[in-house]
Order: structure tokens, then C-alpha cells, then sequence
């Protein structure tokens, strides 16, 4: 068998930046002006899908008691 690659994935959502925002182990957040990238990389995709959806859930608790409402669209 060979070795397993990491899989990544990632989210990309446009909001305001803000710099309390959740963090959460094994994600990464890459900001550029008004656009936010969510990644997760792990060997396992479920893991991976589980690791994502945890923080987009953590976000938008946070946005919902802040009052912001994300893009969608982007």
C-alpha cells in the first residue's frame, strides 16, 4: 500500500474580519480583505468534513449573537 496524502478542504466565505473570532484545534483561517478561507487537512475525509463543520457551526453561533450576517453567494 502506499502512504496516504492529507486531503484538504476548505470554505470560502466573504464577512467582516474581526479579531475575536472562534478558533478551533486542527483549522486554519486565511483572511484577504473581506473573504475568509476555512481549511482542515487531515488523512481521514471524514475527519476532515467533521473538523470543518464543527467551526462553521462555532461561526455562526458567533455571528448570530454579534449580528453578522455572512455571504453565502461568494
Amino acid at each position: 500500500l502506499h502512504d496516504a496524502l492529507p486531503i484538504l478542504c476548505w470554505v470560502c466565505l466573504g464577512f467582516l474580519t474581526t479579531s475575536d473570532q472562534p478558533t478551533s484545534q486542527n483549522i486554519i483561517i486565511s483572511d484577504y480583505a473581506y473573504d475568509k478561507a476555512i481549511m482542515s487537512i487531515d488523512k481521514n475525509p471524514l475527519t476532515t468534513s467533521d473538523n470543518l463543520q464543527t467551526h462553521l457551526n462555532l461561526i455562526s453561533e458567533w455571528y448570530t449573537k454579534l449580528c453578522i450576517k455572512s455571504s453565502p453567494n461568494k
